[in-house]
């Protein structure tokens, strides 16, 4: 048996990793369903696709509050309840959103399966959670918000934020949201503030790509986390965009989005696990027509 465990780690590895980043893919691939269709006021099948993405990666946390309203839509509050408390175990804070529906579900009688038991989930979630690294990164989000105004100081500060990060990395790898939960999008927003001329190639940059791309390959880390810095590094380079990531960041000026031929972007988008641009572009409320393309 002590002769054959290194083979069998070689082959098992590998299928494991595999396995981890299709299941990331697959959860995207669910997400971008559900999101198009509450776009579309079809919250039945955003609660199921929500479902099902959910029983993928229940540890990303970014879709609970969505979730929880195609649910409440829907007359759903059992699965408002289950959500909010899977999210919870998960680093989800339920106290950081607001609409109508949700207000008033959380402050009925409805919302008691999920205020009873709201304290154990979160104690759970913080008894496996990097308390200490998402403690850093609190204090690194203040010092990010100090100013944002291109003046020296600004620059400093992301300088440090991104040397704390990269410290990080080579003590524990790249950080993920089963560890640090919600702040995984901190460490986004800090990153993002050094897109542009620096990404991909300054030395810091450099430094921390490794990392990131380990941790995708592992599954650990959503395989879309860079398609933003990846489109505007082609926006800035002249060249069509390749995933249509940044399709809501300039909703408000689609001119400006210009994309792959229409074949290839599916197959970049397929890549990461996300959907047709067209229900993308209902999500994020931009007219599908105004999209413009590169021909192949």
């Amino acid at each position: 048996m002590r002769r054959h465990l290194p083979l069998f780690l070689f082959f098992f590895v590998p299928c494991m990793l595999r396995a981890q980043r299709e299941a990331h893919l697959v959860y995207n691939g669910m997400v971008d369903r559900a999101m198009a269709s509450a776009a579309r006021h079809d919250h039945l099948a955003a609660v199921a696709s929500y479902d099902s993405a959910i029983a993928v990666l229940p540890w990303e946390p970014a879709i609970y509050f969505d979730a929880v309203l195609s649910a409440l839509a829907t007359g759903r509050t059992d699965k408002a309840n289950t959500w909010l408390l899977t999210g919870v175990a998960n680093g989800f804070d339920p106290a950081l959103f607001s609409a109508p529906e949700w207000d008033r579900f959380m402050d009925s009688e409805a919302s008691a399966p999920y205020r009873q038991r709201a304290d154990q989930c979160r104690a759970n979630f913080t008894s496996r959670a990097d308390t200490a690294f998402i403690a850093q990164l609190d204090a690194m989000y203040r010092r990010d918000q100090i100013t944002r105004d291109g003046s020296a100081e600004m620059l400093r500060n992301d300088s440090l934020n991104f040397e704390e990060l990269i410290t990080r990395c080579d003590a524990h790898g790249f950080p993920s949201a089963v560890e640090i939960g919600p702040s995984i999008g901190v460490v986004h927003l800090l990153l993002w503030h050094h897109r542009g001329p620096e990404y991909p190639d300054s030395p810091q940059w450099q430094r921390i790509l490794p990392f990131i791309h380990t941790a995708m390959d592992a599954g650990r880390l959503d395989p879309a986390f860079l398609c933003m810095f990846d489109d505007l590094n082609d926006k800035d380079h002249g060249r069509p965009m390749r995933y249509g990531a940044l399709l809501g960041y300039y909703r408000n000026m689609p001119e400006e989005v210009f994309l792959v031929d229409p074949v290839t972007l599916t197959m970049n988008r397929a890549s990461v696990g996300w959907g047709p641009i067209a229900d993308f572009a209902d999500v994020v409320g931009v007219d599908p027509r105004l999209i413009r393309y590169a021909v192949k």
